[in-house]
């Protein structure tokens, strides 16, 4: 243990955050009552949810984060629910794709992999999931494809 200039003892650096702990963290940020105020169960409604079902959702989704910060399992319900909310409310209104995208960089998602991090989060549930359309979806895709290293072999 060690103890700190005021007499605290002093946290380590807390591991970076996965790429779905960064995505909880925009769902939980702008699909909530306090973002989009009264009207998110209306906009719920609209396509048969219930904010409890959401919050359900999100909470189970935080139970397995910290289960396992890359979230390999999610209750197929759970990750649907989310999903289908997402892909309807995520960015949806006035100036809240700006807003979206500045508070995933704030978390170390650019564009790119914010649209990368959510086309993933919505395969998982089977649902088109994208940020980015046309030639930006391609571009921050192939991102992904020039990062890996090519393990085919060399004939």
């Amino acid at each position: 243990m060690t103890i700190d200039s005021r007499g605290f003892l002093a946290r380590g650096l807390s591991p970076p955050l996965t790429d779905m702990q960064k995505i909880f963290k925009v769902f939980t940020h702008f699909l909530s009552i306090e973002e989009r105020g009264i009207t998110i169960e209306d906009e719920l409604a609209e396509f048969g949810y219930r904010l409890e079902e959401l919050h359900d959702a999100l909470n189970e989704m935080e139970k397995w984060l910290r289960f396992d910060p890359e979230m390999p399992y999610l209750p197929s319900e759970s990750l649907s629910t989310i999903a289908i909310v997402a892909s309807e409310l995520l960015g949806k209104g006035f100036g809240e794709e700006l807003r979206v995208e500045r508070f995933a960089d704030s978390l170390g998602l650019d564009r790119n992999a914010l649209h990368r991090a959510l086309v993933d989060f919505g395969s998982r549930a089977g649902i088109d999931l994208p940020w980015l359309i046309g030639e930006e979806a391609r571009v921050a895709m192939a991102e992904v494809i020039c990062e890996k290293p090519d393990l085919s072999p060399a004939f």
